[in-house]
């Protein structure tokens, strides 16, 4: 992949349900929504990073949420899909947001925790 692949990541185009849906990186604002709808899914990971039987049962609303917000689609679509058609949007919007995620996010907080102990540890002692 190439940097400005990375940088700017295309949309991911899925077909579901017969219409093409298009897929784009998240945007500043979708942040809050997304992480409210994500996090009760990340819980649900079990320690290998496979989703358990949660998901299925308890997160099916966080699912169709995280469809809607990411997708731009209306809500009584994805209550509608097949489960299958509904994972295939799942994968699309970690496709296309995995850089952010997995990569940006964590480097700007372990920047930003380098620079924060470094302002918080004061001056050096002198030997005077």
């Amino acid at each position: 992949m190439d940097d400005l692949a990375v940088l700017f990541p295309a949309p991911v185009t899925v077909h579901v349900a017969g219409i093409q849906v298009k897929v784009p990186e998240l945007i500043l604002c979708q942040l809050p929504a997304f992480m409210a709808a994500a996090a009760p899914l990340l819980s649900a990971l079990d320690g290998g990073g496979r989703m358990n039987t949660e998901i299925l049962t308890e997160r099916v609303d966080d699912v169709i949420q995280l469809i809607v917000i990411c997708c731009g689609v209306e809500r009584a679509w994805v209550e509608t899909l097949p489960a299958r058609e509904a994972l295939k949007l799942v994968e699309a919007i970690i496709e296309v947001n995995a850089d952010f995620f997995i990569v940006a996010l964590p480097a700007f907080s372990a920047k930003l925790t380098a620079r924060a102990v470094r302002l918080t540890a004061g001056p050096a002692p002198s030997n005077g």
